[in-house]
């Protein structure tokens, strides 16, 4: 016996429980049918312990299976331990669960959101850390106040030296 073996064995086992999964939420669909062409708007199902002589070992992972199917199509769905679905499509039932579902979505989608944007400040900060040649060249406050001090001075100067040519050259005289 080979790895190869063992691994086509789980897989094999694997593969009978999704399509015992599948063949159970096509049971469950019949009886849905069923009960609303008798104009009800709830109905129970027990998960068999055999679904085509194939025993369902893994019953509680066939439970989530079938929860989360029958809740991903908009259903109400209550499910135990026991095997026992509680399945509802009353209409406001189901469009205040809608609801419910939509303000937790736009909830979860603010916090990944701000969470984005957090982690975004924090790449901006550590940038360039990652990658030497994205350092910006900006002068700090000192820099720049030195160079406008700088620019001035040569400004005066100018002027000076302008109005010194316009006034002419005048000596001082001592008394």
């Amino acid at each position: 016996m080979n790895i190869h073996e063992v691994i086509n064995l789980t897989n094999e086992k694997k593969n009978r429980l999704k399509a015992a999964v599948k063949k159970i939420v096509e049971m469950i669909h019949r009886k849905i049918i069923d009960y609303a062409k008798q104009k009800k708007e709830a109905c129970s199902y027990f998960i068999p312990m055999f679904v085509d002589d194939f025993p369902l070992q893994d019953r509680g992972y066939a439970i989530r299976e079938v929860y989360n199917i029958l809740n991903e199509e908009g259903y109400i769905v209550c499910a135990y331990e026991s095997g026992q679905i509680d399945i509802c499509w009353n209409e406001t039932l189901v469009n205040k669960k809608m609801n419910k579902d939509k303000y937790l979505l736009k909830q979860e989608e603010e916090r990944v959101e701000r969470i984005s944007r957090k982690n975004k400040a924090v790449h901006e900060r550590f940038a360039f850390l990652a990658n030497p040649a994205k350092i910006s060249n900006e002068l700090t406050l000192e820099e720049k106040l030195d160079n406008k001090i700088h620019q001035i001075l040569k400004e005066k100067d100018r002027e000076q030296k302008h109005m010194a040519k316009k006034v002419g050259n005048f000596v001082k005289v001592s008394i």
